[in-house]
């Protein structure tokens, strides 16, 4: 038995998994942090557009990660971030899962399924909001719960990696009876 954590798109493949597990009982929880959900991201074109000139030009990228960190981290850090990105991810593997986070859409198959799931959002995170968590997992998933993250936007293993390790491990205490945390 396992409990599972998926950031952004990482939580959109943990939804995958939660469909396509054999024995959900196996799942003991599962925590999506600042996560896409199963019906993927709603784009309008412009956004569209940031987001594919984002697979080769850095400008967009700066752009996105400023604006889902809510405008309000220092310069250097999101062109380290940019970077980082740059550097671990090959332009095809971009577009893929760009494409991916767009157009997948697997919502039918996650109505329902009871797993624990622990959905938290950047208060500042200006793309995952804690609306569309509400009209998403928690319409979705029967036994879910929402956690704003304060002084947090689509990061918080980068921008509050201990407040963050809290929230998860008070959560998945909850469904482990012999857990050392």
């Amino acid at each position: 038995r396992f409990h599972m954590i998926g950031h952004s798109m990482g939580a959109m493949a943990m939804q995958r998994l939660l469909v396509d597990i054999d024995d959900l009982l196996r799942v003991k929880s599962a925590v999506a942090i600042t996560p896409v959900p199963a019906c993927g991201a709603q784009l309008d074109q412009d956004s569209w557009s940031t987001f594919e000139a984002s697979v080769s030009d850095d400008n967009s990228r700066y752009l996105i990660t400023d604006f889902t960190t809510g405008k309000r981290l220092p310069s250097a850090w999101i062109r380290a971030m940019v970077q980082k990105s740059r550097e671990t991810t090959t332009e095809s593997a971009y577009y893929g899962y760009l494409k991916a986070w767009v157009y997948d859409d697997f919502t039918d198959q996650v109505r329902g399924i009871n797993t624990p799931i622990l959905v938290s959002v950047g208060e500042c995170d200006y793309a995952i909001t804690e609306a569309s968590m509400v009209s998403t997992y928690l319409r979705w998933f029967p036994n879910s719960a929402l956690e704003v993250l304060c002084n947090s936007g689509h990061y918080p293993m980068q921008e509050i990696p201990l407040h963050l390790v809290s929230v998860m491990e008070r959560f998945m205490k909850r469904f482990t009876q012999d857990a050392v945390f």
